[in-house]
């Protein structure tokens, strides 16, 4: 691993993610999907889209 970053924060909290998914890689770019919960059975899950770059 050569960075880390917060995950991003959604209306004021982080979420815990829970899954990941590669949606596609491009010029040294990485595409994800990630599915983030933040344990409330009565609100659905949220996706949030993250690109990282390759160093």
């Amino acid at each position: 691993m050569q960075a880390v970053a917060p995950v991003p924060e959604v209306d004021g909290h982080v979420h815990k993610v829970e899954g990941l998914a590669l949606r596609g890689m491009e010029d040294g770019v990485v595409h994800l999907l990630a599915v983030v919960d933040d344990d409330d059975p009565g609100t659905p899950s949220a996706e949030l889209d993250l690109r990282v770059v390759l160093g």
